[in-house]
This record gives C-alpha cells, sequence and structure tokens, in this order.
C-alpha cells in the first residue's frame, strides 16, 4: 500500500512539474499594470451566497456547536435551565496538564512555523530559481512525507531515534523535528506558489548590477515574498497546534501537547462512563455471599503442599529479582517499552470512534 501511495504521489508530482515548467504565471515583473475587474453581472450574488453556504456548514457550524456543547453540564439538543453552566472552562484552565500541554503546544507552533518559514523558503528557491542539478529531485524528497500517512511516519521516526544513541524520543526536540518535516510539503508549496508569480527578471537585474547573491535575496526577493511567508508562518503554526497523528506517538509525560490530550481526556471520560454504566447494584450483595461461602467451604489443599508451593513461589521470586538485577536494562528494551505504551496510547485514541466495541 506505501509503494502504491508512492507511485501515486511521485505520477501527480511529475504531472505538476511539466504543466508549471510548461506555461508562464508570473505577475509580478518590472513593468506596471492596470488589474481589470470581471463583471460577472447578477451571477456574483448567487457565488456570494454558494460561498457563504459553504463556509457557515464547514466552519461555523461546528464551532457553534463546540461552543453549545462546552456550555451544558451534559451536552443535549434541548438544555434545561439548570444544564447550563461554566465549570467545564473553569476545570479545563486550572488543569495542570492542559496548561503545560498548551503551553508546549504554542512553543512547538512557534518554533515550527519561524524555522520552516526559513528552510521551506530556501528549499522553494533551490527548486524553482537555482540552477543546481537535479534541483528538480529536491522537490520529489520535499513532496515524499505527503504520500505517507502521518502516524505511519512517526513511527519510522519513533524507531528510528529510539535505537538512535542521542536521547530525544520523548522530547520537544523530536516533536519539532517531527512537525518540520511532515509540514515540509505545505510549508514549501505554499511559499512556491507565490515565488512562480514573481518573474525571474527582477533577480536578473540585480545581479546585473553586480549585486551578491544575500543581497539580490534580502532586497528583492523577500520583500516581494513577504504574503506568501506570512501565510506560510500561519499555516505551519495553526498544523502544528492541532496536529494528532505524529503527537499521539512521539510525545513523552513531560512533552505532552494538546490535542492528544484532548484524546486522552475523552477517552478517560467515555471508560469512566462505561465502567459506571457497565457496574451491577448488586454485584456487593454477591460477592459478599461468595465471600461467605466460600468462608465455609472445606479446604482442598494440605499445610504440606502449600508450604512447599509458598516455597517455589519465594525461590522463583528471588530468581527474578536477581536477574533483574544482574541485567540492566539497555536502550533498546526501553525503547521497545516506549513503543508498546505509545501503540496502547493509539488503541486508546482509536477507541473513541467505535464506543461500541467498548
Amino acid at each position: 500500500m506505501g509503494v502504491s501511495l508512492f507511485a501515486v504521489m511521485f505520477f501527480m508530482l511529475f504531472l505538476y512539474r511539466r504543466i508549471v515548467m510548461a506555461g508562464s504565471y508570473v505577475t509580478i515583473t518590472g513593468k506596471a499594470f492596470r488589474p481589470r475587474v470581471a463583471d460577472i453581472g447578477p451571477l456574483r450574488y448567487v457565488l456570494l451566497g454558494v460561498c457563504l453556504l459553504y463556509l457557515l456548514a464547514a466552519v461555523g457550524l461546528p464551532l457553534v456547536t463546540l461552543l453549545y456543547a462546552s456550555l451544558q453540564k451534559i451536552a443535549v439538543a434541548f438544555p434545561a435551565a439548570g444544564n447550563w453552566t461554566l465549570e467545564n472552562f473553569r476545570v479545563a484552565m486550572t488543569m495542570n496538564a492542559v496548561r503545560s500541554a498548551l503551553t508546549n503546544s504554542l512553543l512547538l507552533g512557534f518554533g515550527t512555523a519561524t524555522i520552516g518559514v526559513v528552510l521551506m523558503g530556501l528549499l522553494a528557491w533551490l527548486i524553482y530559481r537555482s540552477r543546481l542539478p537535479g534541483s528538480g529531485l529536491i522537490e520529489y524528497v520535499v513532496m515524499f512525507p505527503q504520500a505517507v500517512p502521518r502516524l505511519v511516519f512517526a513511527f519510522g521516526l519513533m524507531w528510528a531515534w529510539v535505537v538512535f544513541p542521542i536521547p530525544i524520543y520523548g522530547t520537544l526536540w523530536l516533536l519539532l523535528l517531527a512537525y518540520l518535516t511532515v509540514f515540509l510539503p505545505l510549508g514549501v508549496r505554499t511559499i512556491a506558489g507565490v515565488m512562480l508569480q514573481i518573474d525571474k527578471s527582477l533577480e536578473e537585474c540585480a545581479q546585473m548590477c553586480g549585486a551578491p547573491w544575500a543581497f539580490r535575496v534580502r532586497t528583492v526577493t523577500i520583500p516581494l515574498l513577504v504574503p506568501g511567508l506570512v501565510a506560510a508562518w500561519l499555516l505551519l503554526f495553526i498544523a502544528s497546534i492541532r496536529e494528532l497523528g505524529a503527537s499521539i506517538l512521539l510525545m513523552g509525560p513531560h512533552s505532552k501537547v494538546i490535542t492528544p490530550s484532548i484524546v486522552e481526556i475523552m477517552v478517560r471520560d467515555q471508560f469512566g462512563a462505561h465502567r459506571g454504566a457497565g457496574a451491577d447494584p448488586d454485584a456487593g450483595g454477591r460477592h459478599r455471599h461468595d465471600r461467605a461461602c466460600c468462608r465455609h467451604a472445606p479446604r482442598r489443599r494440605s499445610p504440606r503442599r502449600l508450604r512447599m508451593s509458598g516455597t517455589v513461589m519465594q525461590a522463583s521470586l528471588r530468581e527474578r529479582q536477581h536477574r533483574l538485577h544482574r541485567r540492566p536494562r539497555t536502550s533498546r528494551s526501553i525503547g521497545l517499552n516506549c513503543i508498546m505504551a505509545a501503540f496502547r496510547r493509539c488503541a486508546a485514541s482509536v477507541s473513541t470512534s467505535c464506543p461500541a466495541n467498548n
């Protein structure tokens, strides 16, 4: 399945490069021109209504639903007067885990957006402006994370850095590296779309006047790329805040971020509700009756056999403790335990979409 995804991505990227290189999409040149407004007549009201309807259904309705449910003790369609509350916001803001996760998410978002704009802008310039041999292959490598599901890509990163001698697994540094990798196609495509609209002749004129490369980029390219750089920064920041697939496998106990923390709280509340709903009120009485029956039941094992079994258990326990003290835990065994813990977190998050299996 992964090979088929790669093949589809490479084929579509090949078609994209053929289309882009065959035509010209320059809108910013050294010559001034006056933009013309296209008059579409009464059709503009129809198009405006379609756009507003789409925004209402895709953005407005989910946000209003979340706000409506957050103001209730129990989320229902038609709540009573006593069901309205602001306690949910107070509890969320007073939880230390939520505040630390939100702080980590903001730090990662700011770092990913700032470092990513510089790195991805340089990559976009190398792909579409430089005469470097094989610059087209860089775009295929850049688009590689887009063809892999983020959960699978995060598992590969986790396995690689668990066995790597640098201990950054479970820290914010690994999350920053993962974000910069998985959002690489997003940043490069955003900046490249603006760069294709700038005529190469502007940089060539500065080069003919004797300006070095750094001076040309600082005085010509970057000022014209400011709208694209700001848009890429905002997209990277927002995408880093809401990232789940890579974060749920790579975060540690001291590097939690907000989206997996929300999923963990939802899973905890759902499991608690199911345990409470599945509790039998007569279970306590039955347990007391079973203990009373067991107290009057005859003993089937002799004292000698009990002493022998106790001796064997103590011997096995001492042998196990001796092995544990004799063999220290290696980084590979710790890494395998981390991987198993991450898979358990994944299973818990997936179970939220299948409540019937709980």
